[in-house]
């Protein structure tokens, strides 16, 4: 079955987040070689994560430029060290997530019963 992930927020007033909703078929296999499946899987989860930043940033932008923070100001911030690692664990969770797929087996054919047995 698979799980939904809901964003942890502090208010009930609309958003731009939306329900994560992960999936139980890391196993299965669409295409004749499972690699195929594991790249199809690591292009759309990349496809996902840069649609999703680039959403974030196109607020961000919108917000900053509100306050009045320039671009130039943007282009010429310098990283702290916490930043740096902070960022580092950041750049980590996002390879796992894009590159993950690329390790699968696929040992489950597309012909699988997803039914629970009770």
């Amino acid at each position: 079955m698979a799980k939904r992930i809901s964003p942890n927020l502090k208010t009930d007033r609309p958003t731009h987040t939306t329900d994560f909703i992960q999936t139980d078929v890391d196993q299965v296999r669409f295409y004749e070689n499972p690699m195929t499946d594991n790249i199809v899987t690591a292009i759309l989860a990349l496809g996902a994560e840069t649609w999703s930043n680039r959403r974030r940033t196109l607020v961000l932008e919108r917000l900053l430029e509100e306050k009045g923070v320039t671009q130039e100001m943007v282009e010429s911030y310098m990283p702290t060290a916490e930043d740096n690692a902070a960022w580092e664990l950041e750049r980590n969770r996002f390879v796992e997530t894009v590159m993950s797929p690329l390790m699968r087996e696929g040992n489950l054919p597309p012909s699988t019963d997803w039914q629970d047995e009770d």
